[in-house]
């Protein structure tokens, strides 16, 4: 992550839109209270939460497709 000249947080890689993603699911009650802590708009903020939730799903299904695929091909 890195923070431009007004402090808003910007996101460089899948990782850390899942990070952000995973900080929101477990420390903030309200998307109004995760954009001011990253100094997002709250439809930024809405949208880094999607992304996240996407991108966290699609590994998920991967490594559950790999566990899968090490089982059958043991």
């Amino acid at each position: 992550m890195r923070f431009t000249e007004n402090g808003e947080t910007v996101l460089q890689s899948p990782a850390e839109y899942i990070a952000a993603y995973e900080d929101y699911w477990n420390d903030f009650l309200t998307v109004d209270r995760f954009a001011i802590h990253y100094g997002w708009s709250v439809e930024t903020a809405r949208q880094v939460i999607s992304e996240g939730r996407d991108l966290r799903e699609q590994r998920y299904n991967l490594l559950r497709m790999w566990d899968i695929a090490k089982k059958v091909y043991q």
